[in-house]
């Protein structure tokens, strides 16, 4: 349908021309006032002058399904050149965008010629940044301190050494651990209890993040002083538990890991003086620490 605006850059420079326009009105297209401004728009100019000898004459008619528009270029009574166009649509938008396109290119045949700008050269979106990931590191051993809850009568010191193999995406490894001691007064003395034991760690990790399943095992050794008779209990420590993590590298190979443990005891410790329970384990525990580790 636009191509036929092509046969107009053939006219050469052309003087102001009058404009005529015949559509049923049942069609609804735009009027000639529209095809002007349209025109007018593009070139930035007013090509028009209704005085002008030079006539372009577009008479607008039904086409089977689709429309089509005869256009006569006539100088005075002398037909200069004609063109038909085409539109499958029975709308009159596409039509009247090739007329207006024709009309164009017949009031400024040399915009038309010139050269369309060269493309801009189409440039690769720069690269997404990625977040910061902890670089695998393989083998690596830590030891760390914390603070645990349930393991004896109070809030007990605990220190942790492990050692492990770490891949990007997971990890597993081996801890031992020890709560020191801690008392707690009961009738004329006091209570205390510690824990000597190891976990078996398998975790996923996630950038910084880590989850981790665990179980541990160990001996848990409770005391009673001050009282007429003393008690030492050692009793089996059997635990299922999971651990979070976030880790933050210090330095090439070393690593900061904050970690926190819940624990359900498989088995539970009861210290009992004089008949009566001084001190008995609770059923959960959980504890928070700080750990440096170094890989290898």
């Amino acid at each position: 349908m636009i191509a036929g605006a092509i046969l107009w850059l053939m006219l050469g420079a052309t003087p102001p021309i009058s404009l005529g326009v015949e559509a049923p009105e049942a069609l609804g297209c735009p009027t000639i006032a529209d095809l002007q401004d349209r025109v007018r728009a593009t070139l930035g100019q007013d090509p028009f002058d209704d005085a002008a000898s030079r006539r372009m004459t577009v008479v607008v008619s039904t086409e089977g399904s689709g429309l089509r528009a005869d256009l006569r270029l006539r100088e005075g009574e002398r037909l200069v050149g004609e063109r038909t166009l085409r539109a499958p649509s029975p709308a009159c938008d596409d039509l009247f965008a090739a007329v207006a396109l024709n009309l164009v290119l017949l009031a400024e045949p040399a915009r038309a010629l010139e050269p369309a700008p060269a493309p801009e050269p189409t440039r690769a979106p720069p690269p997404r940044p990625r977040p910061p990931e902890q670089a695998p590191i393989g083998l690596e051993t830590w030891a760390g301190v914390g603070a645990s809850l349930g393991v004896s009568p109070g809030i007990a010191p605990v220190i942790t050494v492990g050692a492990g193999y770490e891949r990007p995406t997971w990890s597993v490894g081996l801890e031992t651990r020890y709560d020191l001691p801690r008392d707690r007064d009961f009738g004329g003395g006091a209570v205390r209890a510690d824990l000597l034991g190891g976990a078996a760690l398998g975790c996923l990790r996630w950038l910084r993040f880590g989850a981790c399943a665990s179980v541990a095992a160990g001996a848990q050794r409770t005391a009673g002083d001050g009282f007429e008779q003393v008690r030492h209990t050692r009793t089996p420590f059997v635990a299922a538990g999971v651990r979070g993590t976030v880790a933050w590298q210090l330095a090439p190979g070393w690593r900061l890991r904050v970690w926190g443990d819940g624990w359900a005891p498989l088995s539970r410790t009861t210290l009992r003086i004089d008949g009566e329970i001084a001190w008995e384990s609770p059923p959960v525990a959980g504890d928070l620490g700080l750990s440096v580790g170094r890989g290898f």
